[in-house]
This record gives C-alpha cells, structure tokens and sequence, in this order.
C-alpha cells in the first residue's frame, strides 16, 4: 500500500497532459489531516481510497456520481463507499485534498463541510502568498 505521508499522493505516471495530479493539503505544520485519516482506516478501504484517487486523477472535475459529487463553490467530494474525501480543484490540473471524514448518514454532515471550506480558505490564501 502507498505510503500517504508525502504531498502529491498520485501525481501522473505518464507524460499524458490530460492527466490530474492529486495532493494533500498539508498545514504549516507540516501535518496532513487527509492522509493522517487515511492511514488509519483498514488496509481493505485504503487499497478502495486508492481506486477512487486513481479515478480522480484521469478524470479530474469530470468525475461524477456515484464517485464524485459537487458541494459548493470549488468545493467536491470524493465517495468511496462510506468515506467522504473533499477537494478542491484550485488551478491548472491539480486537485487539493482539504479534509477526509467516515460518512454515517445519508446526508454529508454540515460541520464536515464547514471544516473543508476552511481548509480551502487557507490554502487559497497561503497559494496567493506564494
């Protein structure tokens, strides 16, 4: 299994430029909560995690349900089975992993979407102080 303690997770194996690069957000700290998360849940889910960033890698914003769902503004949801990964696609062809929770309900959790936005708040502002 992958190792999720780096900061581009699933970057292009190929010189395809149709190809996303997928990466975690990771905070002055250095600390990444997503692959923090990841790391934690069994290997069975992880390799099933893996799957879906694949997917989310060759097709980027056009993923759609069951896989992928848009939840507001720049903000989207990677859902591999009862897991919930949201991300951000900020520019060019790379996607942002903001925040990763277990779903327990039908609906995504308000406070679990509040946390990615602010999460995509910060990043925006750092990537705008660079």
């Amino acid at each position: 299994m992958e190792s999720y303690s780096r900061g581009v997770i699933a970057s292009p194996e190929t010189s395809d430029a149709d190809k996303w690069t997928v990466e975690f957000n990771v905070d002055r700290r250095g600390h990444s909560p997503v692959a923090a998360f990841i790391e934690q849940v069994p290997n069975r889910q992880q390799a099933i995690i893996a799957h879906y960033l694949k997917l989310l890698q060759e097709f980027g914003p056009d993923l759609a349900m069951p896989q992928a769902r848009h939840i507001e503004g720049k903000l989207w949801e990677l859902r591999p089975n009862a897991y919930r990964l949201f991300y951000v696609l900020p520019d060019g062809q790379r996607c942002v992993l903001l925040h990763a929770y277990r779903n327990q309900s039908q609906e995504t959790a308000r406070k679990e979407i509040d946390r990615a936005l602010m999460r995509m708040r910060d990043l925006m502002r750092h990537d705008w102080e660079d």
